[in-house]
């Protein structure tokens, strides 16, 4: 695919942010801010504009840690996109897993029980006090 096709992809998906390549804490850092940039200029509230900041942290993070591309132990590569859609945003995440993760995935994901649906929240609130003092401690 050429770049002025690619380009015309990423148009008609609405398509406003995009990112495809190595993944690691530091860059996942410095995009984010890019990236609440982006949010803020789209016409969505404010509740929404955070769970879709979330959920794109969630998405990043699964990439750096499941990705069988990596070029270093604390790299994955894949990629994360962000669309407009009738009905709100479509926020689509893309890496190779091994066979293995693929079938620990599907198990998760097909039949999530009580204590693994905890664990995964609790995980999440984590990794977002720390990405939250990490662009805080980045700024200062």
């Amino acid at each position: 695919m050429n770049p002025s096709d690619f380009h015309h992809l990423l148009t008609k998906r609405k398509t406003f942010f995009c990112y495809s390549g190595p993944l690691r804490e530091g860059v996942l850092t410095a995009i984010s801010e890019s990236l609440r940039t982006g949010i803020k200029e789209q016409d969505i509230e404010n509740k929404i504009q955070r769970k879709i900041f979330g959920i794109f942290i969630e998405q990043a993070q699964n990439i750096i840690r499941y990705s069988v591309e990596r070029p270093t132990d604390d790299t994955g590569v894949g990629t994360v996109a962000l669309s407009h859609r009738d009905d709100g945003i479509l926020i689509e995440s893309i890496n190779a897993v091994s066979d293995e993760s693929a079938n620990y995935l599907d198990e998760q994901l097909y039949e999530p029980d009580d204590d693994s649906m905890h664990e995964a929240g609790e995980d999440f609130a984590e990794d977002m006090e720390n990405l939250e003092f990490n662009l805080l401690e980045d700024k200062e």
